[in-house]
């Protein structure tokens, strides 16, 4: 046997002894064999298994890289590396900060990403802190927060696993039937039919993937790209109550709840209003404009303009939309087919269609979704979070800093 050979052994053999057998206590814990770091019970395989593989020996280096928010940063001065193709001491940084990836409107009200530095304000989360004092955190003591929060829900592996045993060829359909009966709390296990492959956490990162593209393919029927600037999915208005229909929002909320609890971002973003959703905030004009922009830009052009003077605007309290190629008329209030739009009452009517738009005419799917979503992740742990913080923990960030990354690998 070689040396990779024998090295390989000695790995999986301590990680055997670490992990013990199906019957090992449950309040077992866990320690990698290559840093020696200490993993609590409620540590998912999955979890424990994407580190020992990704260990480089130092035991200061994130846990997880999959979101990509904990990115070494550090002085770039004296980074040449030495002719034997190592860092000599004095080569070395000397000195090393802590930086997450932020997302922000730059100046000219486009999305831009900043280098925030990760100071933290508390040593230690206290154990009974109100979600009023979480939220005025800063964003990495509110992410150990979350994370504290799902870790007491997580069941550890030492009490077994659900199995999903999937066709490729119908991924969607058969998950949706069969994750009904999975506890999402417990380790989740793949086998895709027709592969000998053993699920030690990519099988379930690419379960994932493969339910994300079917369920925001336009023939799904569930979601609908934006009409805006950035990419990003809304819940497609006036789809029909049926049962099955139904369950495929449900399932996207399930899928979604996983990912987020297993920290495996998402490749698909969801607009602003389900975002807002999400966190219990309101709906404004502004979120409009990651669903529909040239709506919202008439809804403002309605707002600063003598309206009474534009002989091109002789508008009514309706809605009028298709639905099964029909055509409806839905008041925004009672009796709205016979209030003319005027100056006086424009606010008014603004404020009604911003509410038809970001939630009444998806109410069946954004009450379903958020209804599944809380069964696998309490809605109020979302609450401590911002808009843009939510952003980064369902989608993690969409490059990799090289010259950070270089940092921390020889």
């Amino acid at each position: 046997m070689g040396i990779c050979g024998v090295k390989a052994k000695k790995e999986n053999t301590a990680i055997q002894q670490n992990r013990g057998d199906r019957n090992a206590r449950p309040d077992q814990s866990m320690t990698c064999p290559k840093c020696q770091q200490i993993f609590p019970p409620t540590t998912s395989s999955l979890n424990f298994n994407t580190h020992v593989q990704g260990c480089s020996g130092l035991s200061n280096l994130p846990n997880s890289t999959q979101e990509n928010l904990q990115i070494r940063s550090a002085s770039r001065t004296n980074l040449a590396p030495s002719l034997s193709g190592k860092r000599t001491e004095e080569e070395k940084p000397a000195s090393q900060d802590l930086f997450y990836w932020k997302k922000i409107d730059d100046t000219h009200g486009e999305n831009a990403w900043q280098k925030v530095p990760q100071s933290s304000t508390l040593k230690n989360i206290p154990k009974k802190i109100s979600l009023e004092d979480v939220r005025n955190l800063n964003y990495h003591d509110k992410l150990r927060w979350f994370r504290s929060q799902i870790d007491k829900l997580r069941i550890p592996w030492t009490q077994g696993s659900d199995k999903l045993t999937i066709s490729k060829d119908h991924i969607l359909f058969e998950s949706i039937l069969k994750l009904k009966s999975c506890l999402l709390h417990k380790e989740l296990k793949i086998e895709f039919e027709g592969e000998l492959l053993n699920d030690a956490g990519g099988l379930l990162r690419e379960w994932i993937n493969l339910n994300i593209r079917e369920l925001f393919k336009p023939e799904t029927g569930i979601f609908r790209k934006s009409d805006a600037d950035e990419i990003t999915y809304s819940f497609k208005p006036f789809v029909s109550d049926e049962e099955f229909e139904m369950d495929k929002v449900r399932h996207a909320a399930k899928v979604i709840g996983k990912a987020i609890f297993e920290r495996i971002p998402i490749n698909a973003y969801l607009d602003k209003t389900i975002i807002k959703h999400i966190l219990g905030h309101i709906i404004t004009l502004d979120d409009i404009d990651s669903i529909d922009k040239p709506v919202a830009q008439s809804l403002r052009y309605i707002l600063d303009h003598d309206i009474e003077q534009d002989a091109m605007i002789e508008e009514y309290f309706v809605i009028t939309h298709y639905q099964d190629k029909t055509e409806k008329v839905v008041e925004l209030k009672e009796g709205g087919s016979s209030i003319l739009l005027t100056n006086e009452n424009k606010r008014e009517y603004v404020e009604l269609k911003v509410q038809w738009i970001g939630y009444l005419s998806v109410k069946s799917q954004v009450d379903a979704f958020l209804e599944e979503l809380g069964t696998v992740i309490p809605l109020k742990n979302f609450s401590v979070f911002d808009t843009r913080e939510l952003e980064m923990i369902i989608n993690g960030v969409p490059f990799i800093d090289v010259d950070d990354l270089s940092l921390i690998h020889i």
